[in-house]
């Protein structure tokens, strides 16, 4: 999961309290002018954001607005620093779903708050989705679930499933899903691959003979259509995603040599 916390604050005092306590929590802390910080975030994809109300030049508040109406960054934790007098601004800042935060405050204050933040928006996000068809994946547990409902899977189905979750897109034959899904494991053809999809088809989708998730490309192979969700971007550490992953290190330094 990315750790990278995105702090808007023109006091610099105040910045490097911030900077500090977040640091020794764990996270990686940049300063973002706010001018600039909806394109940043949109690219970077940071954990959360650390917004000052006072900002110099433009409402604090209504940054925190644009920034949470911006699709990108639905599953983006804010966090509102604010002058424990604003009380009105506390209220709005509540309707636009950031965690607030009163100055002066302690460093283990602003930490929980950001924890907090990421906390209540990874849940909302995946809470959405679950009313849908979404697919929703966690590297770390091994964990795979549609429309709400968890889906069981064997080592080798996940691995399938979260290789192209992470290509998703992505066309790819069989025999490339076999060295980057399968490795080195003896006694496999590309209709192991086959076989493999059959098997996720028939647990994923409503409807296996006309699947929504997971495609057939006539005379190429397969692509994942859906777009995944993360819970969490922790790799797998079995056996076999070790070596997976070991191979697609591998395959990417020889493209990049």
């Amino acid at each position: 999961m990315n750790s990278l916390v995105l702090v808007v604050d023109a006091v610099a005092s105040r910045c490097n309290t911030i900077q500090y306590a977040l640091e020794h929590a764990g996270y990686l802390v940049e300063n973002c002018g706010y001018r600039h910080v909806l394109e940043v975030a949109t690219q970077r994809q940071p954990a959360a954001l650390v917004i000052a109300i006072d900002l110099p030049g433009r409402s604090g508040i209504d940054l925190c607005c644009s920034l949470r109406e911006c699709l990108e960054l639905k599953a983006t934790g804010i966090v509102a620093v604010a002058d424990s007098k604003m009380s009105k601004n506390r209220v709005v800042l509540g309707s636009s779903a950031a965690v607030c935060v009163s100055t002066p405050f302690a460093p283990g204050e602003i930490a929980l708050a950001v924890e907090t933040a990421v906390k209540q928006r990874r849940e909302a996000h995946c809470e959405s989705a679950a009313g849908d068809d979404s697919l929703i994946i966690n590297s770390s547990t091994m964990r795979v679930m549609v429309g709400g409902k968890e889906i069981p899977t064997t080592p080798l189905e996940f691995r399938l499933i979260d290789y192209m979750a992470h290509n998703q897109g992505r066309e790819f034959t069989r025999d490339a899903l076999l060295d980057a899904v399968w490795g080195d494991l003896l006694f496999v053809t590309p209709r192991s691959v086959d076989s493999c999809v059959r098997r996720i088809r028939r647990k994923l989708e409503h409807d296996a003979a006309s699947p929504t998730f997971l495609k057939s490309i006539r005379g190429v192979g397969y692509k994942l259509e859906a777009k995944p969700i993360w819970e969490s971007e922790e790799p797998c550490q079995c056996a076999m995603c070790s070596a997976a992953h070991h191979t697609e290190k591998q395959r990417s330094a020889s493209r990049a040599d």
